[in-house]
């Protein structure tokens, strides 16, 4: 099992993980992410059991310091100032002028509903990333049964985006930023293992850490 044995010894469910190879896999999702998602200040993570665990490690990962929110992404309603559209994913603050994401999802759902996730947060025009097994993704243009028919627009849709590949798992991230160039990485079992010591020094500093803490991020700055 992809790091188990270094993991398990703190990943266990009173330390925050119940899955052990998720650490490693948001790991990789977070070294890959652009820095439009690092500054976005409206984050929403959910990881079934392990949501809590994935809100902290994102949190410590990310430059704003609010909270990371936790919950089904289907369920967070974003406010809109007119009709769904790519250019509603994006908001210009007043006073700097600068643009950036409006609101940026990231799930492990179990994967039996995480089809029917992924088609909802594309009709909505949300930023995500969302991480499901790579024999799905034909279902996402057709439903869960496979008897439905294709929608094209959603076929394009995931074919344009960014597509993180766990070769060892075959696992993929599926990342939603219109916009942006799109992009493939396939990450083998060598490169997840390269990650370990980095994931281990992240959890252990995760140890008492409350969702609501201040995080030190990755470029030393604070949003």
């Amino acid at each position: 099992m992809l790091l188990a044995d270094p993991l398990s010894r703190i990943c266990a469910p009173s330390d925050g993980f119940y899955d052990v190879e998720l650490p490693a896999k948001i790991h990789a999702l977070l070294q890959h992410l652009p820095e439009e998602v690092a500054v976005c200040k409206t984050v929403r993570v959910s990881a079934n059991k392990d949501t809590a665990a994935m809100a902290r490690m994102v949190q410590k990962w990310r430059k704003p310091t609010n909270p990371v929110g936790q919950g089904r992404l289907t369920s967070y309603a974003e406010t809109s100032g007119g009709s769904s559209s790519t250019e509603e994913m994006w908001i210009t603050d007043s006073c700097s002028g600068s643009v950036g994401l409006k609101s940026f999802s990231i799930g492990a759902p179990h994967a039996d509903v995480g089809v029917r996730e992924i088609q909802d947060l594309i009709r909505r025009d949300r930023a995500f990333a969302i991480l499901t097994p790579l024999s799905l993704i034909p279902q996402i243009s057709r439903g869960t049964t496979g008897h439905e028919e294709d929608d094209d627009s959603i076929a394009s849709k995931v074919d344009g985006m960014t597509k993180i590949i766990m070769a060892a798992t075959a696992d993929v991230w599926l990342v939603n930023i219109p916009g942006l160039p799109k992009r493939h990485e396939v990450l083998t079992m060598e490169q997840l293992e390269d990650d370990t010591s980095h994931v281990v020094q992240l959890l252990q500093t995760l140890t008492g850490v409350e969702d609501k803490s201040t995080p030190t991020s990755h470029g030393g700055k604070e949003g």
